[in-house]
């Protein structure tokens, strides 16, 4: 059940990273993806008493509270970013990308970590 629950959790991040990779301009793509990734970071947390898990979590969280607490300061301040228009891809993409893709790698290691523990004792 462990090995069916990684191996569909492992299926629905390759779909959605490709599809927010390859088409970058599916935004839709990756915030279905850092939702399926936040939700699934947690649930590891909680039951495989991950602490790995548990620290990507409450990063990711904190980015988004970040991103959010930014754009109501934007508001506030009525901030105009058309000098920093070519730079805000660094701070709305490339992190979320960066940690996607390190997820990703982190839970196809631990489905072949499953693999590799479970064939031993069959």
């Amino acid at each position: 059940m462990k090995k069916a629950l990684f191996a569909i959790d492992n299926v629905v991040q390759g779909l959605l990273l490709g599809s927010s990779v390859f088409f970058p301009f599916t935004l839709v793509a990756a915030f279905f993806l850092g939702c399926w990734q936040l939700g699934s970071s947690l649930i590891k947390a909680i039951l495989l008493q991950s602490r790995l898990y548990l620290n990507y979590f409450l990063a990711a969280t904190a980015y988004c509270l970040v991103l959010v607490a930014g754009t109501q300061a934007a508001d506030i301040f009525n901030y105009e970013p058309t000098n920093w228009v070519g730079y805000l891809w660094f701070v709305l993409a490339l992190p979320p990308l960066v940690g996607g893709i390190w997820y990703f790698w982190q839970s196809i290691k631990d489905l072949k970590e499953i693999e590799s523990t479970q064939s031993r004792w069959v």
